[in-house]
């Protein structure tokens, strides 16, 4: 949802936006993606992943 409305406010204002959406494996039902246990596994891959592929395709733009 939020990703839609990014990109309809950059088309509206002609910019470019871009998004990584990231999928977090929950162990615990009672637990946000983002709490306990899920949140070490989260910041991992957030850390070894995601900062360098974006920080790459911003670099490229």
């Amino acid at each position: 949802m939020e990703t839609a409305v990014l990109f309809r406010i950059a088309k509206d204002f002609r910019l470019h936006a871009a998004t990584v959406l990231q999928t977090v494996k929950k162990e615990s039902p009672k637990l946000s993606s983002y709490e306990g246990e899920n949140f070490l596994q989260a910041k991992k891959v957030e850390e070894t992943i995601f900062f360098d592929y974006v920080l790459d395709a911003l670099l490229n733009i």
